[in-house]
């Protein structure tokens, strides 16, 4: 059985929100990812906040998921992301409404990004259908 690479990303995509829910809500999730605290503030080096970079990774994935009803799965991560913040203040971190803010921020960036992509790529696609079109009539 050969596997399509949508169903490779879509398992990248299932994977990595399983692993987000894990560091969202357990009490230090620096003791799971090694990783520098003052990386991590700093946003990588790329001037983005944490919340920002993982929830603009995970909107991204599942829009290459191309999953039925994209815009339902949207309002989901949403939701998804609220809850999170609303849960961890049962592990002993302090939910907050502008780390929420900063989830939905990252999954916007994320969904312009991908429109941006999409509109280009159409864009590209149309010219190169109406070459080909051009080119089939200059042949007969």
């Amino acid at each position: 059985m050969k596997l399509s690479c949508i169903w490779i990303i879509r398992a990248i995509f299932v994977a990595y929100w399983i692993f987000l829910t894990i560091l969202l809500l357990v009490w230090n999730p620096f003791a799971i990812v090694p990783i520098d605290e003052e990386l991590v503030e700093k946003g990588f080096g790329l001037y983005l906040d944490a919340h920002v970079l993982t929830f603009l990774i995970l909107s991204v994935l599942m829009l290459s998921s191309r999953l039925r009803r994209w815009w339902g799965w949207f309002v989901v991560l949403i939701l998804y992301a609220g809850a999170t913040e609303y849960l961890q203040g049962y592990t002993g971190r302090c939910p907050d409404w502008i780390d929420f803010g900063k989830n939905v921020e990252g999954l916007l960036y994320g969904l312009m990004g991908w429109g941006v992509c999409r509109f280009f790529h159409r864009k590209m696609r149309g010219r190169s259908e109406t070459r080909s079109i051009e080119a089939q009539g200059a042949k007969e």
